[in-house]
């Protein structure tokens, strides 16, 4: 067999491997969507502490995201706030299942993202999570543009997100 009947193969082999996202468990990050650039998903502090949305980038706990690998779920990782460390991102089970909050950390699968990059966005990645793997984070273009929701994956820009290593 000629060596050039392998190179066909490896491509293949190579096209097929999932490529997944590494974190560093003691760092922590902000994430930005492509479309709200100077926005980053945040927590907000009404007392119950479980919704999320996008506001303003800025220095604050609830911006500040710590990314762990879910034990057992290859790909998969838990998203927590610093300002609330014992919950977690998760998806509403209600049905519609396209809503994000903060639950308290569970093995649930709402609560397991996939985070993989964007083809021909260096730099951005797509998050879907294990419950609804035919949806991803989007932001609901509004004009306010700081909803946070799950929508069926598109090639949109609000889908799009960055993540910055801050600390």
């Amino acid at each position: 067999m000629k060596s050039y009947f392998l190179i066909p193969i490896a491509v293949v082999l190579f096209l097929s491997q999932e490529v997944f996202a590494q974190f560093d468990v003691n760092a922590r990050y902000k994430l930005s969507p492509n479309f709200q650039p100077t926005k980053s998903l945040d927590v907000i502090n009404d007392g119950k502490n479980n919704t999320v949305w996008l506001d303003k980038t800025q220095n604050v706990t609830g911006q500040s995201w710590n990314i762990t690998p879910v034990e057992g779920k290859k790909g998969y990782f838990r998203l927590s706030p610093d300002f609330q460390p014992t919950k977690s991102l998760d998806v509403i089970n209600d049905g519609k299942n396209n809503t994000v909050w903060l639950d308290k950390t569970q093995n649930v699968t709402g609560q397991f993202w996939k985070i993989t990059p964007v083809e021909g966005k260096q730099g951005y990645f797509r998050l879907s999570p294990y419950f609804q793997p035919t949806k991803s984070l989007d932001v609901i273009n509004d004009g306010k543009n700081n909803t946070v929701w799950l929508d069926k994956i598109q090639n949109v820009t609000g889908q799009f997100w960055k993540i910055t290593i801050i600390k």
